[in-house]
């Protein structure tokens, strides 16, 4: 897994630097909704900064979801 950065604001934006140089951003908006039954919904988005070519790596995939884990543990409990 790939250390990570955690910019805090109105929607938490994480970002990372895989091995091979490229850039990724891990970003949670929360969804403004007038129902009471979605009072805690956030989209994910996650993409490389810089637009360059994926290249296969694994670490990738596991900081994602370490990343969402961290989320949901600091800002929704």
């Amino acid at each position: 897994m790939y250390s990570y950065i955690l910019k805090e604001g109105d929607d938490p934006l994480f970002t990372f630097t895989t091995k091979n140089g490229l850039h990724y951003y891990v970003a949670f908006r929360k969804m403004e909704l007038e129902s009471n039954s979605f009072h805690h919904l956030y989209s994910i988005d996650f993409w490389e900064i810089h637009h360059q070519k994926f290249i296969k790596d694994e670490l990738i995939g596991l900081t994602i979801i370490e990343i969402i884990q961290t989320f949901y543990l600091v800002f929704l409990k």
